[in-house]
């Protein structure tokens, strides 16, 4: 009686499909290969390939994206005889950009940021989040590269909604830094050093603390 191949399971990216046989029926023999063959393309890129392989996992390369392509998969038996062949008709994914946040914009007044990141690539919706916020400078020495004394920051709130991230509770008196994080539904993350927004005084400002300069 000849074997089966059974089970296949696949995965499928811009230039290449990976199949799996899951659970191969033998008879009384041994499995001892796998046969794969993959047909199709673009009119420009046909192609029609086979290959014996003793791995139940197979990944063809090299594909053009968003395209189908005719799978078929054989495995066979010590005595050397094959299955009935499994055809599977799969296509290739869409090509996508990596991840990046490619800016930050907003503002900060009164001991609040209201921040406005902007992405770019990957695959939505995407995740927002503040991962640091503890490194900040006093406005008197911006651009001197002294570091400024650590103050109690319990009181920090950070909201999101959408790809807007406000962070409030902050010191007045002090340049902040904060490094903001997207990650998209694949898993992909991306970081972005937002160094650059300066919390203003408004007229409801706390009076500024005294600060510091540590090394």
């Amino acid at each position: 009686k000849l074997p089966e191949v059974g089970n296949v399971s696949h995965s499928e990216g811009p230039d290449n499909i990976t199949v799996t046989i899951d659970s191969p029926k033998k008879e009384s023999n041994e499995i001892a290969g796998y046969e794969y063959r993959i047909k199709g393309g673009t009119a420009e890129g046909q192609i029609d390939t086979k290959e014996e392989t003793t791995s139940p996992t197979h990944t063809f390369t090299g594909l053009s994206e968003q395209t189908q392509y005719t799978i078929e998969i054989r495995i066979k038996d010590s005595k050397g005889l094959y299955s009935q062949k499994t055809t599977l008709s799969l296509t290739t994914s869409t090509a996508v950009e990596p991840l990046e946040i490619t800016n930050v914009s907003g503002e900060g007044l009164d001991g609040k940021f209201n921040l406005t990141v902007s992405v770019v690539g990957g695959t939505g919706p995407y995740t927002y989040s503040i991962v640091e916020n503890s490194c900040y400078y006093c406005d008197e020495l911006s651009g001197t590269g002294e570091k400024c004394k650590s103050f109690a920051r319990d009181s920090i709130e950070t909201s999101v909604s959408g790809n807007e991230i406000t962070i409030s509770g902050l010191d007045t008196c002090l340049t902040h830094k904060f490094k903001i994080k997207v990650v998209d539904s694949k898993g992909s993350e991306t970081t972005y050093d937002a160094n650059d927004i300066v919390m203003k005084k408004g007229p409801n400002s706390e009076p500024c603390r005294s600060c510091t300069a540590t090394s």
